[in-house]
């Protein structure tokens, strides 16, 4: 039974966070990527998210699974500086 201050049942979809990976993995796997990789090479990524969504691209900077440096901007916007050959 959820805590009474958890009116959205947060704990139950942090405890089920881990079955997401297979579903995001299969889902990435049906995606036609040509097109993004058409308008590359990108020399970094950029990971905009507030709430959970950024989470997805610290996990991948933070395991040092990506060959390009990833910044995770969690905000309002984009950060300022240049983002020219960044995946956005």
């Amino acid at each position: 039974m959820p805590h009474p201050l958890d009116r959205e049942d947060m704990e139950s979809v942090i405890r089920r966070w881990p079955d997401q990976f297979p579903a995001g993995l299969k889902a990435a796997a049906e995606e036609d990527i040509g097109a993004i990789a058409a308008a590359g090479p990108f020399d970094r990524v950029l990971v905009v998210g507030m709430g959970g969504s950024w989470m997805g691209g610290a996990l991948v900077q933070e395991a040092g699974l990506a060959t390009v440096p990833i910044s995770v901007h969690r905000g309002y916007g984009l950060p300022s500086g240049p983002l020219e050959r960044t995946l956005i």
